[in-house]
C-alpha cells in the first residue's frame, strides 16, 4: 500500500532498476534520496496540472489583492483584482457567467466582484491518490530522476512512451469517475459564439 512519499519514490526507483531509498526521502547522504527529494514536488505539481483531477478540484471565493498592486496600465473593465491562491494547479472555471478573467502573475484581474473560481489545487496528501493517478506520478517520477540517475537516451525514450500511456489511462479513469463533466452538445455550439460554456454544475462557467 502507498502511505507516504517514500513509498512513491521507491516505486519509480524499482522502475529504473536502482536501489531503493535507504531511509527518508529528506536524507543527505543517500543520493537516490537526494534525487527523489529535488524532483518530487516540480513532477507532482506538473501531473496535477495534466487534467481536473476529481481528487484535486476546490472552489473557493477568491480574496482581493493588495491595495498597492498597482500595474502600469490595466484593461479596460478589469478593475477588480484577487490573489492567485497559494495552492493554485489550474483553473477550470468561475461562478459568473459573463465574467472576464485572466492571469498576471500572483494575480487574476476580472470585471467581476465577488469572483470565485474551481481550480486544480496542490494535493499533497497520498491517501487521497487514486491508484490510477499514482501510477501516472510514479512513472513520470522515473522519467524525471532518469536523466540524473541512469543518463542513458533508450531508457529515457521508453520512460516516456511509458508515462504517456499510464497518463492517459490515468485520465480516462478519472473520466470515468465523473470529474470530467460532458458539455452538451447544443451548449458546445452556443460557447463556440458566446465565449462562455455552462455545464449547469453549481452555476460553474468552464473556460
Amino acid at each position: 500500500m502507498i502511505e507516504s512519499q517514500e513509498d512513491i519514490a521507491n516505486r519509480a526507483l524499482r522502475k529504473l532498476g536502482s536501489q531503493p531509498l535507504v531511509g527518508a526521502i529528506t536524507a543527505t547522504n543517500d543520493k537516490n534520496a537526494i534525487v527523489m527529494n529535488s524532483i518530487y514536488e516540480d513532477t507532482l505539481e506538473a501531473v496535477l496540472g495534466e487534467s481536473f483531477w476529481s481528487f484535486a478540484m476546490k472552489r473557493i471565493l477568491l480574496d482581493t489583492a493588495l491595495s498597492d498592486y498597482d500595474p502600469a496600465w490595466t484593461k479596460h473593465g478589469l478593475e477588480y483584482t484577487y490573489v492567485v491562491p497559494s495552492d493554485f494547479v489550474r483553473l477550470k472555471g468561475w461562478n459568473t457567467e459573463s465574467a472576464r478573467v485572466i492571469r498576471e502573475g500572483n494575480v487574476f484581474r476580472s470585471d467581476t466582484p465577488d469572483l470565485g473560481i474551481l481550480y486544480v489545487y496542490f494535493n499533497t496528501t497520498i491517501s487521497q491518490y487514486p491508484i490510477y493517478f499514482i501510477e501516472a506520478f510514479v512513472d513520470k517520477l522515473a522519467l524525471d530522476a532518469s536523466y540524473t540517475i541512469l543518463q542513458g537516451p533508450p531508457e529515457t525514450k521508453y520512460l516516456e512512451e511509458r508515462y504517456a500511456v499510464s497518463l492517459a489511462g490515468a485520465v480516462a479513469k478519472d473520466y470515468q469517475d465523473g470529474s470530467q463533466l460532458a458539455v452538451k452538445c447544443d451548449t458546445w455550439v452556443n460557447g463556440r459564439f458566446s465565449g462562455h460554456l455552462d455545464n449547469g454544475d453549481g452555476g460553474l462557467y468552464y473556460r
